[in-house]
Parts: structure tokens; sequence; C-alpha cells
């Protein structure tokens, strides 16, 4: 199989990333920011795109974080509340014993565990449950995995793929363009795409922590 080609990023690609991680905020909350602030749907989709050379970046988003990023910090930005300690967060399961219908709606969560620490300073943490053995040995199941809301993942790194047909699905993040994001799973060795048409949002997976249920 031949490689697929890697994306150089432009100079507005590389200092949107930049402006993002200075406003303090991960790509979720970034877009919650462009949508009230640009008056049209955003999303984390749409970030990740710009920020990894998918797309090139709007004008009118450039001068929106360039304004926010050069406000003082003075207070987080106001993005609903996941839990209600910093010492927990939610905690996700499925939907039915079968198999695998994972669903990360708040009204649907199965209990709370003590926060990762790969989780400090984020609000938009959760855990799940991990169902199936296509990840394994890195993710395997029965474990709880944690993950933060709308932080893309790097090469490589587990993450959870949020489909607009409420879908959700734990892969392995690989690459994406302007049309598909690829990814893969290991048992068995599978290569794997979805066009970005379909996709709702990305969350990446940073730790993982062995729990029965």
């Amino acid at each position: 199989m031949s490689p697929r080609a890697v994306t150089v990023l432009s100079p507005e690609a590389r200092e949107l990333s930049e402006l993002v991680s200075r406003s303090g905020r991960n790509q979720k909350e970034t877009a919650d920011y462009l949508t009230r602030r640009l008056g049209r749907d955003v999303t984390n989709v749409h970030v990740s795109r710009w920020v990894n050379g998918g797309v090139k970046v709007p004008v009118d988003v450039m001068d929106a974080m360039r304004e926010l990023a050069a406000q003082p910090a003075e207070s987080p930005p106001v993005v609903s509340a996941m839990t209600d300690s910093d010492a927990v967060v939610p905690l996700f399961g499925y939907a039915n014993a079968a198999g695998a219908v994972l669903r990360l709606n708040e009204d649907q969560r199965v209990g709370v565990v003590p926060i990762h620490p790969a989780q400090r300073g984020s609000r938009s943490a959760f855990a799940f449950i991990v169902f199936g053995e296509s990840l394994s040995p890195r993710l395997s199941h029965g474990e709880i995995a944690y993950a933060v809301r709308g932080r893309m993942p790097a090469r490589g790194q587990p993450f959870l793929l949020e489909l607009k047909n409420g879908d959700v699905l734990v892969k392995i993040f690989d690459t994406m363009d302007d049309r598909t994001l690829f990814g893969r799973q290991l048992e068995p060795k599978k290569d794997l795409s979805w066009p970005l048409r379909e996709v709702e949002a990305i969350h990446a997976v940073v730790g993982v922590s062995f729990g029965s249920q």
C-alpha cells in the first residue's frame, strides 16, 4: 500500500493552531466561540480541517482568532460543565448488552470516575467503558478509557469518532484531508475512512485504566 501524502501546513494554518493554543480553548470550545462571534455554524471538525491544512482558513476566522488572542485571559471561556466536581468525570457506557451502542448524551451517563491526570485543566473531560477488542492491546474490553471532547488526536492516538447518525466509534487516528478522515483498527488490522460530511465530532482518548463493571 502506497503511503498517503503528507500535508504541508500553510502559514495561516500554523498561525491558527498557535492562536487556538494561546486562547486556552480546545477545538470544540474554539468552534463554539467562532459560532457566536461569526454568526454561523462552526464545528470542531471545521477547526480541525483548518489547523491541519485540509482547507484554507477563512479570513474572518483568522481575524476573530487574532482578536481573541489579543484579549487578556482574565477568565476562562464559558462552556457547559460536564461534571459537578473537578475530582470526577462522567462515565458513559453502552445502550445495550449486545454490543455496542455507545452514546455520549449527558442524560445517558452510567456513573462517574476519578479524573485522569491527562484530563486536568479541561472542562470537557469524560470517560467511557471499552467494548470489544478492535483496538487491543491499546484498549481492551472492560477497560475505562478517558477522553476530552473536541480535542484533536495526534497521529496514532486512539480517538472517539462521533457520527451524525448517532454512532460513536473507537479507532486509531491516522490523518485527515478536506473530505475524508482516515483511521484504523488493530484487531483485525484494517484501514478505515469516513467522509467528513458524516462526522459530527472527534474526541481524543488521553488515558486508560482497568475497571471491572
